[in-house]
């Protein structure tokens, strides 16, 4: 049996200066929600970003990825049902509409 690496996830590097620049603009409502598509990025977000969890919004493509969210304090208010990136945009658009 040969074992065939077929991705590799590799965490994202951010600039300091960015990551206060993206805190900044969290704290000030400027970003309203933030968009995961898979529990490695969560995982990511909250290693940089995780002392913000009950200031922000998370919208989810599916359970598991929303899962990730909660696990990682964070406040899941939509998870897409479908895992298609247009699904997941309108299923948001409508949530977001009906919220207002």
């Amino acid at each position: 049996i040969d074992e065939v690496v077929v991705y590799d996830t590799t965490p994202a590097k951010i600039a300091g200066e960015r990551i206060e620049d993206i805190r900044t603009n969290i704290s000030i409502g400027k970003i309203d929600r933030v968009c995961f598509f898979s529990p490695s990025a969560v995982e990511r977000f909250a290693e940089v970003f995780g002392d913000i969890g009950g200031k922000i919004r998370i919208a989810a493509i599916g359970s598991t990825t929303a899962q990730a969210a909660k696990q990682a304090g964070f406040d899941v208010d939509f998870i897409s049902p479908r895992s298609g990136a247009d699904d997941f945009a309108r299923g948001l658009i409508e949530h977001i509409k009906n919220i207002d």
